[in-house]
């Protein structure tokens, strides 16, 4: 075969393999776009002011009937290729504004709502109890909400919180900075504070009664230095969620810069930092970065690391399912749960999923931003029904107002 021979077969086999590749990029283009159709959330309905005594959400509550709830479709799907999808849409909309969807909440009677907390909320010593012994009849919340030497042994595999099929080692690292009991094994704290994010706490006035806890719980590293006054300043345990947290705000610690900034925002809290790292098998060792960089740094400062017991969680998933919460529990319902069980009176701040509050003033979704609700793959209607329920219960109580002192003031 002369070069001219060869020239031409080369570009005959080159025309060949564009053809291919054009033929996969435009299989691969429209896979892509059937799944995206298939699992995109739809938009969600915001009710306005005017809109208050219109809000057709089904009926609240009906205490002798099990909750529904309609299909999560996002807890079925994979979530990687959400994620993929997701980055897909980002940057097919490049430049152009984002369009916010969320996870199918359940429908929320207003009427029922402003009812319950337009109520003097009284303490039901016998119905809390009644909850705690439930609670107990799971799991030991003092001894197991926490992974420690005495659980646990080096080198066993826990199964993990979100997972029943996956499991992962306690390294013997991992066991040895362990504490060798719970810290909360054999105590129970008067009154508790279990920390939301809603931003119904914004101008609420309420940094005081929440500082009077006796033992105050945060979410996820809420931001609280600018918002004491509102949100108060005590901590004793924060959980940090470890991929959402970290990959979102501090970009998976990926250099020192964003190491420090992640640092500087702990010094903000005090006590017990909760971390998940035995939550799911795909972010295990990430977790456990996390655990051993936090371990190097946090000698000698105010936060001890806790890694939350997988065992304890899905216990508490287990007593939540039977009262109709089939999906994964939030941190925030995992911790009021916890709390009941620790606790001889538990007050929530910041629990109010909804986009208006009892007087049909807009809501924002956290306090300390502006920014619209994310894509959720909980619940959190149905959680704060069943919320409700237990504050109407005298069981806990949810404060969705401005706290008295501000009152006073005026």
């Amino acid at each position: 075969m002369n070069s001219d021979e060869q020239t031409m077969a080369g570009e005959f086999v080159v025309k060949k393999l564009k053809k291919v590749i054009a033929v996969c990029a435009a299989v691969f283009f429209i896979l892509v776009s059937v799944h995206y159709k298939l699992i995109r959330p739809q938009p969600v309905v915001i009710p306005t002011k005017d809109h208050l005594h219109d809000v057709s959400y089904t009926r609240m509550f009906n205490h002798n009937k099990p909750l529904s709830r309609r299909p999560n479709k996002t807890e079925a799907g994979d979530k990687a290729l959400i994620t993929k999808i997701q980055d897909f849409q980002s940057k097919r909309h490049k430049g152009k504004p984002k369009q916010v969807h969320l996870t199918p909440q359940t429908d929320v009677n207003i009427t029922d709502i402003k009812r319950i907390f337009s109520t003097t909320w009284r303490e039901n010593k016998t119905n809390f109890m009644s909850i705690r012994s439930e609670i107990d009849s799971l799991v030991n919340t003092h001894e197991c909400f926490t992974v420690t030497q005495e659980n646990t042994k080096p080198g066993e595999n826990l199964t993990m919180a979100h997972q029943d099929k996956v499991s992962r080692t306690v390294f013997h690292d991992i066991h040895a900075r362990l504490p060798k009991e719970s810290p909360f094994k054999g105590v129970t704290f008067p009154r508790c504070v279990v920390m939301g994010s809603s931003g119904l706490l914004a101008n609420s006035h309420c940094g005081s009664e929440i500082d009077n806890a006796d033992y105050v719980f945060r979410c996820n590293m809420p931001p609280i230095k600018d918002f004491k006054d509102d949100a108060g300043a005590r901590s004793n345990l924060t959980t940090m969620n470890v991929m959402s947290i970290v990959a979102d705000r501090y970009h998976l610690l990926f250099n020192s810069l964003e190491e420090d900034k992640f640092l500087r925002d702990l010094e903000e809290y005090s006590g017990h930092f909760w971390l998940p790292v035995f939550g799911m098998g795909s972010t295990y060792s990430f977790g456990l970065r996390v655990l051993r960089f936090l371990d190097t740094k946090l000698n000698g400062t105010n936060l001890e690391v806790l890694v939350g017991h997988p065992e304890h969680f899905r216990n508490i998933k287990q007593f939540w399912e039977a009262k109709g919460i089939v999906h994964r529990p939030s941190t925030g319902l995992y911790l009021t749960t916890t709390a009941i069980a620790l606790c001889e009176k538990v007050d929530l701040y910041g629990f109010w999923p909804l986009p208006i509050d009892i007087h049909g003033n807009q809501v924002k979704y956290h306090y300390y931003e502006d920014k619209p609700s994310p894509t959720i793959m909980h619940d959190f209607h149905l959680e704060f029904l069943h919320l409700a329920h237990l504050h109407e219960r005298g069981v806990i109580q949810i404060h969705a107002g401005k706290c008295k002192d501000d009152l006073k003031r005026h």
